[in-house]
């Protein structure tokens, strides 16, 4: 997936899903963001939230549980998806 995104650039939410479903490390995370121009920032509520979650989410082995974590939360506080687009 990352691969059709060489000459298109992925929104940051699409970005964070693939990699996070991938089960990359955070700092692996962190070295793709920045290829792609993005960062996840602390004084971001979402960015925070996804930040917090890859960092301490126990469960490190599996990427697509943490994906819907993450995206649970983000719905319950009234936040943008990853992977979603809202026009």
């Amino acid at each position: 997936m990352l691969r059709n995104y060489k000459k298109d650039v992925p929104t940051k939410q699409a970005l964070l899903a693939i990699v996070i479903a991938l089960n990359f490390s955070a700092s692996e995370i962190d070295r793709i963001l920045r290829s792609y121009g993005y960062c996840l920032s602390e004084s971001i509520a979402e960015d925070a939230v996804v930040k917090w979650y890859v960092n301490y989410w126990k469960q490190r082995n599996d990427g697509t549980r943490l994906l819907n974590e993450i995206n649970d939360l983000l719905e319950k506080m009234g936040l943008p998806l990853l992977m979603t687009r809202i026009k």
